[in-house]
């Protein structure tokens, strides 16, 4: 699995830079900008979820606890199911219950 660092060794430019170009935040210039798209098509990058949510301290996961409603009566014993939803570049998805997960 490719890195930023590959990224920037590809490119030829700073991890800086590479991180501008992906968040589309300061200033990149435009052929810059090109090689680092190039280098990410390239060796097919994918950032790093974990290493993000690290970094910047938010997980962009949200979670939400709903009546089980398969269970007869399950509106009044209480027993529910987690679902968490999380965020990706392309929307939002259900990831699913607790326990269906395993988790």
């Amino acid at each position: 699995m490719a890195t930023i660092k590959d990224v920037a060794r590809q490119a030829g430019v700073g991890q800086g830079t590479v991180s501008r170009v992906l968040n589309d935040s300061g200033y990149v210039s435009e052929e810059a900008r090109q090689r680092v798209l190039d280098a990410v098509q390239a060796l097919k990058y994918v950032p790093n979820a974990q290493a993000r949510a690290m970094m910047t301290k938010r997980t962009m996961t949200i979670g939400v606890t709903l009546p089980d409603l398969t269970q007869p009566g399950a509106w009044h014993s209480g027993r529910g199911q987690a679902l968490w939803v999380h965020g990706h570049s392309g929307g939002n998805r259900l990831a699913g219950s607790k326990r269906e997960t395993g988790g």
